[in-house]
């Protein structure tokens, strides 16, 4: 079965990241409250718009886009948990048709993989995004936070 994709507006989204070409990625940004019920905001920006972020040649899958979905609830849980202010997400088209997810935050807290009791019902989320995601990492941001951040 081919999966097509509608075609996107011709215009460039003046919001975009700069690559290292000089051409613009396409990019989506979202700041929400810090609350839980915003876990599920992101969730659903998340997932709709990254078709739209990605290159016309990368369709996500349905199970993409559930894996999606897991790793920024995860996050963005974290952030909500762990963090303090308000919680940015980011979508950026990266070289070789990936997705990036960027989640800020404003706590400097470093982010640590737990060992989640059996039956637990929380712990996972970094083991989560490690087994998902083809890379993960954390940077602090200038003036404080830090960024979690995913590619996928």
């Amino acid at each position: 079965m081919d999966t097509k994709r509608p075609q996107r507006p011709p215009t460039p989204d003046p919001s975009g990241t700069p690559t290292r070409g000089g051409a613009v990625a396409p990019t989506a940004m979202l700041t929400v409250e810090s609350t839980a019920a915003n876990v599920s905001t992101a969730r659903h920006f998340a997932t709709r718009l990254a078709d739209l972020v990605l290159p016309d040649e990368r369709v996500l899958a349905p199970t993409d886009v559930q894996a999606l979905a897991l790793m920024v609830s995860e996050l963005v849980s974290n952030a909500v948990e762990h963090g303090h202010g308000a919680v940015s997400i980011e979508l950026v088209s990266v070289e070789g048709g990936r997705l990036r997810v960027g989640i800020a935050d404003g706590s400097d807290g470093v982010p640590e993989r737990r060992q989640a009791a059996p039956g637990a019902l929380s712990g996972r989320g970094l083991e989560i995004v490690e087994r998902l995601a083809l890379d993960w990492g954390w940077e602090p941001l200038e003036g404080g936070g830090k960024l979690v951040w995913f590619e996928y």
